[in-house]
């Protein structure tokens, strides 16, 4: 392969705020600019610690870059240019296990015709999102004539995957072939992405032709497993610009074969076939929606007059998305304009959906917001125009994804130059004042139970507070809920049935018109009887971290942190049961601490940011 330099484009950290007040952006900014260049189709994804990778094609090859400061400098992972190559669409994807910054895999999803031999490509590379290093090449498809038409990848790293495996990946992709039935194919991986053995056909014609694809993974509590939700349009020639939506996802979990296929863009008595372009996000934080399941949306372009004169984005909607025929019909922009290219995702903290779409009449990308219970069947505008020098825009083709730190969306989107397409990179400047601020909350152990207190400083008539519970710190349960007072007060909440060990409490606040939000996370410490267990919270850790054992008095016992060469670092007797240890003269990176005394020793694993 030959290699080339080459530039980028954008992430845009926006901030989680009510609909009511709109968001504040500053300056675009440049991220990268090269001359002569075409960068189109990004696409963007965020890990656990909050470092971004994006991805984009140019017209003969991609470029796949991170940046580990918020969208401030990027540095490139990887660049590819093929003298015959003509990259279609590039697609995105991050996983680890856990949190642990060294195991952070980014997967990227490329689809490559040849412009000579006309063989069309798909295939997967993973790299060491840590490392910022080429692993493998693990699935690998080709077809003559250009066949491959679109992709998509997904993964469920967030949440527990059906196998035993650290995630799954996902990936789709439709097939028009000259000679042969065109299809939808899902594969999916069980093992971090090093076999894609499973394969399933979504939907097959000898007829129509099928162009756009996109993929979500959805769960909820109730739910036993997840499942890989597709959505995707079909046309009935070549040539049509108009066509029809499709639904359908892995019946009982990610291996199982799809459900029948089911039909949107007729949804809420539209007229049917004067549709396209769909993308797809289902909920997936383990949290009920109706039912016991989660939530479905699918964003589409619909032309109303079947011309190109007036194109609508319109959302079909399932709060049982389990179930099959319980799709609704969503306004998102109805105006009589051309509102193109939609992009929604799931943030699962506060239970939202955020959407952009471009629309071209009025030469702006507008980003916006509504709840995963869709209590109002509006969507709140978060912004109008996110873009400063939106009037040259063309084809953006914004996306939009979530910062897992922040619980807040990114942006990215190619706008053009004289010469070339540039990417941009914009930062909010406000904070959305909650209706509900809770200025402190606190756990504290008592024997068997646990106590948790919290304060409010404002709060309004109608407010809930659910008190959530976890043992790891990543999958949480409502244990039980407090109405509020309609004013500034204290709060208590006895968990009477704790885990033995470390348990984790947040709290899920509602106010009076259904925006949620969610407190920091406090820890407490169950003594577990004669059981020995050791505990390090938090991990990743800043500066401290808390060593917590349970179980019979130790004798000798001592704690030790090394580097993963085993050169010890810091070393310090453990006389209660409660030790905090100081890491903040340590550099970022991974370290092992291990705990002995003459019963017992233990190592854990701690990453330092």
């Amino acid at each position: 392969m030959k290699k080339i330099r080459l530039l980028l484009f954008s992430v845009i950290p926006l901030l989680f705020f009510n609909d009511a007040r709109a968001q504040l952006f500053g300056t675009d900014v440049k991220v990268y600019d090269l001359p002569i260049t075409n960068e189109h189709n990004p696409d963007v994804d965020v890990a656990f610690n909050g470092w971004a990778y994006d991805a984009y094609a140019i017209d003969t090859g991609f470029v796949l870059r991170v940046s580990r400061d918020s969208g401030q400098t990027w540095s490139t992972i990887d660049e590819y240019s093929g003298d015959d190559a003509h990259i279609q669409h590039v697609k995105l994807a991050v996983a680890s296990v856990g949190t642990d910054t060294t195991s952070i895999r980014v997967f990227l999803m490329v689809l490559e015709n040849d412009t000579v031999d006309l063989v069309g490509q798909i295939y997967i590379n993973s790299y060491d999102g840590y490392a910022d290093s080429f692993i493998a090449q693990n699935f690998y498809r080709w077809l003559p004539d250009n066949a491959y038409q679109n992709i998509d990848i997904a993964c469920d790293y967030k949440y527990p995957s059906v196998a035993s495996s650290p995630y799954s990946i996902a990936a789709a992709y439709t097939v028009d072939q000259v000679t042969d039935d065109d299809s939808v194919i899902y594969v999916v991986s069980t093992d971090g992405g090093e076999t894609y053995g499973n394969q399933f056909t979504f939907d097959v014609s000898s007829v129509n032709h099928y162009r756009n694809v996109s993929i979500a993974y959805g769960r909820s509590f109730t739910a036993a497993n997840g499942r890989y939700f597709l959505a995707w349009d079909e046309f009935s020639n070549n040539s049509d610009e108009d066509g029809r939506i499709f639904e359908a996802y892995t019946n009982t979990n990610i291996l199982d074969a799809p459900t029948s296929r089911y039909r949107l863009d007729t949804v809420g008595a539209l007229a049917g076939g004067l549709a396209r372009r769909p993308c797809i996000s289902v909920s997936a934080n383990n949290t009920n929606n109706d039912s016991g399941s989660c939530t479905a949306i699918v964003a589409f372009e619909r032309d109303i007059n079947g011309d190109g004169s007036n194109i609508d984005v319109i959302a079909a909607y399932n709060k049982r998305a389990h179930f099959t025929n319980y799709w609704n019909k969503l306004n998102i922009d109805i105006d009589a304009d051309i509102d193109q290219a939609p992009n929604v995702c799931f943030e699962p903290v506060n239970s939202n959906f955020y959407l952009t779409y471009f629309d071209s009449s009025n030469k702006r990308i507008a980003v916006i917001r509504n709840s995963f219970n869709l209590l109002v069947p509006t969507w709140g505008i978060i912004t109008n125009n996110c873009a400063d020098d939106s009037l040259v825009l063309t084809i953006p083709n914004p996306i939009v994804g979530i910062d897992p730190t922040r619980n807040t969306p990114v942006m990215t989107w190619a706008a053009p130059l004289i010469l070339n397409n540039v990417v941009l990179y914009d930062a909010q400047l406000s904070n959305w004042a909650l209706a509900i601020k809770t200025a402190a909350i606190t756990a504290t152990n008592s024997g068997t139970r646990n106590r948790i207190d919290w304060r409010t400083a404002t709060e309004e008539a109608g407010s809930a507070f659910i008190i959530e519970r976890s043992t790891d710190g990543m999958n949480f349960a409502a244990i039980g809920s407090e109405n509020g007072k309609g004013s500034a007060s204290d709060y208590t909440y006895w968990d009477e049935t704790p885990a033995s060990g470390m348990n984790y409490y947040r709290l899920r606040t509602k106010d009076a018109s259904g925006s949620i939000s969610y407190t920091k996370v406090v820890s407490a410490f169950v003594k577990g009887g004669n059981t020995f267990s050791v505990v390090a919270y938090p991990n990743p850790v800043l500066n401290s971290v808390n060593l917590y054992r349970s179980g019979d008095e130790a004798t000798n016992a001592t704690v030790s942190i090394s580097d993963l060469s085993g050169r010890i670092l810091l070393h310090k007797a453990v006389n209660t049961y409660e030790t905090v240890i100081d890491m903040s003269s340590l550099a970022t990176g991974i370290y092992l601490l291990k705990y002995s005394d003459d019963s017992h020793n233990e190592v854990i694993r701690i990453s330092k940011q």
